[in-house]
């Protein structure tokens, strides 16, 4: 499929609306907005974003064609660093907990089956929740705002619940 220029163009101005409507949401009110800024250069194929702290995001970085793993960018000089050591398992959709001590995301365990880490990045610690035997996938965890619980949804009787 080609796209023509015009085409090409309103998804720039939609990608640069999103951004600017992210970086609105961030700094807590209009008046305080910033002109969308790049953060990477690298080219790479990178999703959800989510704020740690105020000084720094989580985002999922492809960091090979079989491999997605969760990094931490620096607001404050740009840097990347992987936040997890010795990734062997697809790392998809984190979130934070206010302050990002504790990190929620979803992680393969086999297949098409996906299970739901909560790490506490201070102590180095996991809880799992592994997937449940055949099909069976978890999505969109996210912490309580005083980061006690987390939601998610998951799939049952060929339905998605909460």
């Amino acid at each position: 499929m080609q796209l023509d220029r015009s085409s090409q163009r309103s998804g720039t101005a939609a990608a640069c609306i999103v951004l600017a409507a992210f970086v609105l949401l961030a700094s807590g009110s209009v008046a305080d907005a910033a002109e969308p800024r790049r953060l990477t250069t690298d080219g790479r194929i990178k999703f959800s974003p989510s704020f740690m702290n105020k000084n720094e995001i989580g985002y999922v970085d492809y960091e090979q064609p079989t491999l997605t793993v969760i990094k931490r960018l620096s607001l404050s000089d740009l840097s990347v660093t992987q936040l997890h050591e010795n990734v062997d398992k697809q790392e998809l959709e984190p979130r934070f907990s206010v302050g990002g001590q504790r990190c929620v995301y979803i992680r393969t365990f086999g297949g098409v089956q996906t299970g739901i880490v909560i790490r506490d990045e201070k102590a180095k610690t996991n809880v799992e929740i592994p997937p449940e035997p055949g099909f069976c996938g978890y999505r969109s965890p996210v912490f309580s705002h005083d980061g006690k619980r987390v939601v998610f949804s998951f799939a049952s009787g060929g339905q998605q619940n909460l």
